[in-house]
């Protein structure tokens, strides 16, 4: 039996993130990154014909906050969940993520293994939210 794969669409503007979630899903057999966007407005214009099953989106980006970039996609594709990747404080980040629509937050420092478990799990349709350390 063939497993379809999951699309994803990165939104970030730094090349070595988005080419350390190019390595890390390319050993993935469920999960493929169809695009990568370095601006918001190069995701919307993605988003025109592309509709990937997820969207992994930088809070930092380059022409506009992250997540004001997920307020706005979650407004035009609602259907399309969002995780959040972030280097900033997880607890601050975290409530204003969901607020503007956000599905998940996933922390830039955790292993693979934990940003694979955060893209799963939005992607079975639940809420990922970040282990708070102590």
């Amino acid at each position: 039996m063939t497993q379809t794969k999951k699309n994803i669409l990165l939104v970030d503007d730094h090349p070595i993130v988005y080419e350390g979630l190019r390595a890390i899903l390319a050993g993935t057999p469920d999960l493929r990154l169809v695009s990568i966007c370095p601006s918001f407005q190069k995701a919307r214009e993605f988003l025109r014909n592309g509709k990937p099953d997820l969207i992994i989106m930088d809070i930092s980006l380059t022409d506009t906050n992250g997540l004001i970039a997920t307020r706005g996609i979650s407004r035009t594709h609602p259907q399309i969940p969002i995780l959040i990747l972030t280097c900033h404080d997880e607890k601050v980040c975290a409530s204003m993520a969901f607020a503007a629509g956000a599905k998940g937050l996933i922390m830039k420092d955790q292993p693979s293994e934990e940003i694979l478990k955060a893209i799963r799990t939005v992607l079975q349709g639940h809420s990922y939210r970040p282990v708070q350390s102590a």
